[in-house]
């Protein structure tokens, strides 16, 4: 007798929590906490993401040939 109140509890309980699932709070409550979720995610990867240092980022951008032995660098897109 005491396995049947034990699968009885159980079932009213899944019942009980797709009831409250199928409710608009409940919709609500699953939504947020979705949307949450993925935010807290995408925060997380793009801090875990290692960024490239600004002096690889200066090295590897062309210079004007007619510039390279000068002090001054000048990008590809202002050459004459």
């Amino acid at each position: 007798m005491e396995v049947f109140f034990v699968v009885l509890a159980i079932i009213a309980a899944g019942a009980a929590l797709v009831y409250f699932l199928n409710s608009s709070m409940g919709m609500q409550l699953v939504h947020k906490k979705t949307v949450s979720t993925i935010l807290n995610d995408v925060t997380a990867i793009q801090r875990s993401a290692p960024q490239t240092p600004l002096h690889e980022i200066y090295e590897s951008l062309p210079e004007c040939p007619a510039q390279k032995g000068g002090d001054e660098w000048q990008p590809v897109a202002k050459r004459r």
